[in-house]
């Protein structure tokens, strides 16, 4: 289930495995808490600030609602949630369908959970999660956001940080300028760079160095050996 650790659903007397939702988080709900008295977690709601209109500590900048999502969540798909993941604290939050109230995920049930940002999924070993901007067979090129409190002209507001990596063979390895690929492929170099005089390349380039770095972290899994 989406809404505790397996441990507090068990004590409630009801056990992860017995869940079927077909994909629908409803139902669920309707079966087992048909009372707003009865709550699915133990201990208090979790309290989610709603965004500022000019600064948050969220993940999406511009968004005031929720963020409709899907996740698979302990071998389950579940769509349609509402999500909402805090970079500075590092916690991802659904808002429970029957009762509107924010509840903490547990992130090592999660897989992965995927909004119109794009996909995410859980640090190793850290918390919080990273956007995952490509994907391939020998290599991941990922982004992790985080967010913290500064004063700025008498006011409070957050300050964003967006680290870009490489993920390959196991390793975690800060990539945040195009050099990077050719220090880590030094074998490949020549081609790399061949790679990005092309006018596809530098097209990109102009117009984000995100996309930019992403379109060279996408050749370098192609390459025949890494």
């Amino acid at each position: 289930m989406l809404l505790a650790t397996h441990w507090q659903l068990k004590s409630q007397g009801y056990s992860i495995k017995e869940f079927d939702l077909s994909g629908d988080i409803n139902s669920w709900y309707t079966a087992h808490f048909d009372s707003i008295n009865t709550k699915p977690l133990i201990g208090a709601w979790p309290s989610v600030s709603p965004p500022g209109a000019n600064t948050n500590n969220f993940f999406f900048e511009n968004a005031q609602n929720w963020t409709v999502a899907s996740m698979k969540y302990d071998n389950h798909v579940y769509h349609n949630l509402n999500i909402r993941y805090d970079i500075e604290k590092h916690t991802a939050y659904l808002q429970h369908p029957l009762f509107w109230q924010p509840l903490i995920v547990n992130q090592e049930m999660v897989d992965w959970f995927k909004t119109p940002a794009g996909t995410f999924k859980p640090k190793k070993d850290e918390k919080g999660y990273y956007l995952v901007l490509f994907e391939g067979k020998n290599l991941s090129y990922t982004k992790e956001s985080s967010k913290r409190v500064i004063a700025k002209e008498g006011a409070l507001e957050y300050k964003r940080t967006n680290d870009l990596f490489l993920l390959t063979e196991g390793k975690k390895i800060r990539v945040e300028r195009a050099k990077g690929f050719l220090k880590q492929f030094e074998t490949h170099k020549k081609d790399i760079k061949q790679f990005m005089r092309t006018r596809e390349i530098r097209n990109i380039k102009r117009d984000s160095k995100e996309a930019y770095l992403t379109r060279i972290a996408e050749y370098c899994d192609n390459l025949a050996t890494l």
